[in-house]
């Protein structure tokens, strides 16, 4: 093995990429507007980035990026009733700011119900994941 190989350092990613839930939070932004948070329905509390926008930042910090990929993932949730409210229970709290308890239920229930063409098959909720992954190493 070369020298220089020995001293390069190798990182493997994999985490939420472009369109990562969009089904899941275009649900929930519809209906956070219905109801008249529009403020809410707003945020942006997460960063799904392209594989170009990744890349690039990489890139620019020292790595070579040998495989980068986009692929979907549908995941199946756990309850076959509840499985896109628990998932808004507990991934999607941000959005829930200054709403009532009563409020945040309902609107947890409708968003489940919008996601339905998109997310239910089968008998079964699913979350639609994107995922990147990446192998790069460092200059």
């Amino acid at each position: 093995m070369h020298k220089h190989l020995k001293s390069r350092g190798r990182i493997v990613l994999e985490f939420g990429g472009k369109g990562n839930v969009r089904s899941i939070i275009e649900s929930l932004r519809q209906t956070l507007d219905s109801h008249g948070y529009r403020e809410n329905a707003n945020l942006q509390p997460w960063y799904f980035p392209s594989i170009s926008e990744y890349t690039i930042l990489l890139e620019n910090h020292g790595f070579e990026v040998q495989l980068a990929q986009l692929l979907d993932r549908p995941t199946p949730l756990d309850d076959p009733k509840k499985g896109i409210m628990d998932w808004l229970e507990m991934f999607a709290g941000a959005f829930f700011r200054d709403i009532t308890p009563d409020k945040r239920a309902l609107i947890i229930k409708e968003a489940q119900e919008r996601t339905k063409p998109y997310c239910y098959r089968d008998g079964r909720w699913y979350a639609d994941y994107r995922r990147i992954r990446i192998l790069a190493v460092k200059s």
